[in-house]
């Protein structure tokens, strides 16, 4: 979602960029480290980027490094795909020292329009707080307790959720097409409860939304889960200053979260990741915008500054 709400077609990826097409492993990558080309740089006024009516017709998922070809290695490098993301969050967060806490503390940093998930909450600082597994079991019940161990997804080049002839496999299982693929997601989204249905709410945590390889971001989001599975939040744009409220839900048995925003506008985006991946210091997404284009984005959990409350 870094820049993603902003004018006729938000998002994430230049449309400069020469786009890796999903089942042609020969083109070249998007180079996601190019500070120039790609959301995350502070310095780049354009949070359009990614307009997708200019892509030419292309129909396949077609932007970032999305695993292509490649459903075994992620097994065998485990440890340092999650060290890699680790690293990429410990720059993101140097960089973005107390700044988002600052603005946190604004009142109009929550958006109006959807669910007021952090009323009652008290001191701004309980919305900063990390869930743990066991804590996320004993506040959701049965329906998570239940679960045999937790699932991580890894989105990205060398992960687990792989794009390959015209097919997504999830840590080796067929998921769909592409296009369908995205179409649960989207279906995620929508099945949120309506934002003035009581829930209970439980944080979990303030997140820089960035991308694989950049140390820096402009936009950020607060998420917070209920003891039925709905997903509220906040996504703020640093650049515009703009709040937009988010909802969501999370499939307990899948343990996939998908969220999106809840102002009417843009609904064809939706943000996925796993329920255990927001448990953790860096959460890997998958952001698609419409059925046509995806790509990999790292949540970066912020820390509340220290002598804050």
């Amino acid at each position: 979602m870094p820049g993603m709400g902003e004018g006729n077609r938000p998002g994430i990826g230049s449309n400069n960029n020469n786009n890796t097409k999903i089942g042609n492993r020969t083109e070249n990558k998007t180079n996601v480290g190019d500070r120039k080309t790609n959301i995350g740089d502070r310095n780049n006024t354009n949070v359009n980027a990614g307009d997708r009516t200019n892509k030419g017709g292309n129909t396949f998922v077609n932007n970032g490094d999305i695993n292509v070809g490649n459903k075994t290695n992620y097994n065998d490098n485990r440890q340092q795909w999650v060290d890699n993301r680790h690293n990429n969050g410990n720059a993101v967060r140097n960089n973005a020292g107390n700044r988002y806490w600052n603005g946190y503390n604004n009142p109009n940093w929550h958006a109006a329009g959807g669910y007021g998930y952090w009323g009652g909450w008290g001191a701004p600082g309980y919305g900063w707080q990390a869930a743990s597994w066991a804590g996320l079991g004993a506040f959701m019940g049965a329906s998570l307790a239940a679960q045999p161990q937790p699932v991580y997804y890894a989105y990205g080049t060398g992960g687990n959720v792989a794009y390959d002839n015209g097919s997504v496999y999830v840590n080796g299982q067929a998921a769909g097409t592409p296009a369908q693929y995205t179409q649960q997601a989207q279906a995620m989204v929508q099945a949120a409860p309506p934002v003035d249905q009581p829930q209970e709410w439980m944080p979990l945590g303030v997140f820089a939304l960035s991308r694989e390889g950049l140390s820096d971001t402009q936009a950020v989001i607060e998420l917070a889960i209920s003891k039925t599975g709905a997903i509220g939040g906040t996504y703020h744009n640093e650049a515009s200053g703009v709040s937009r409220p988010i909802k969501g839900t999370a499939n307990v048995e899948q343990q996939r979260v998908a969220i999106g925003f809840s102002d009417g506008k843009n609904a064809d985006i939706a943000l996925e990741t796993g329920l255990y991946n927001l448990t953790q210091d860096e959460a890997p997404g998958l952001l698609h915008m419409g059925t046509d284009q995806s790509e990999p984005v790292l949540l970066v959990r912020l820390k509340q500054p220290e002598g804050q409350k």
